[in-house]
This record gives structure tokens, C-alpha cells and sequence, in this order.
């Protein structure tokens, strides 16, 4: 073998073991319980994720006369609050599944 050659792989080989965990975007096909699609598979165990994810808050039922406020904390929580269907980015460690945020398309 070309000496060369094997180098190459000895550096490959090493920087695999460097790397960090690989990301993916999954769908989430449920939230209570919380479950997510990564590609054709379903998984609903090992999963983690920030808990202002899946609150559950209703913010147009706070009463305030302040419709501003109202409207801000509505957009401000639609936007990281999870549904069915949402994309997340996902981090696998081991056989654990850390959700990471939402995502959408821009």
C-alpha cells in the first residue's frame, strides 16, 4: 500500500473519532406523548427537550387591557412552541434524541 495512502486513512480515521454528534431534522408527530419522525422511522423514547418547548401556555387568555403586550407574547410563543407536523432539529447521543429547537423554512 502507498504509503500516502495509509496516511490518509489514519486521518480519516481520526477525525471520524473527533467529530461531534451528528444533526437531523425530524417531524413531530405528536406531543403528548412527545413523538418524533426521523426519516421513515418513528421514535417516542430516549427523547429530550427544552421544556418551554411544550408549556402548553395560552397566552391570549392571559387578561391584560394591553393588547400590544397580548399580541407580542402570542407571536413570541408561537414561535417556539411544538406541534404535529413541526420540524425540529435533533441531535442523537447514544441512543438518546436531544430536540434542539423548532426550525422552519425561510
Amino acid at each position: 500500500m502507498n504509503p500516502y495512502s495509509r496516511m490518509a486513512e489514519i486521518m480519516e480515521e481520526r477525525g471520524a473519532a473527533r467529530n461531534g454528534y451528528d444533526m437531523d431534522v425530524a417531524v413531530v408527530t405528536g406531543v403528548s406523548p412527545l413523538r418524533i419522525k426521523v426519516g421513515e422511522v418513528e421514535i417516542s423514547v430516549n427523547l429530550c427537550c427544552h421544556p418551554a418547548l411544550m408549556l402548553g401556555l395560552n397566552p391570549s387568555g392571559v387578561s391584560t387591557s394591553e393588547t400590544a403586550l397580548k399580541q407580542c407574547l402570542t407571536k413570541f410563543y408561537s414561535a417556539f412552541q411544538i406541534h404535529a407536523g413541526d420540524k425540529v432539529l435533533i441531535q442523537r447521543v447514544g441512543d438518546r434524541f436531544f430536540i434542539l429547537c423548532k426550525v422552519v423554512e425561510v
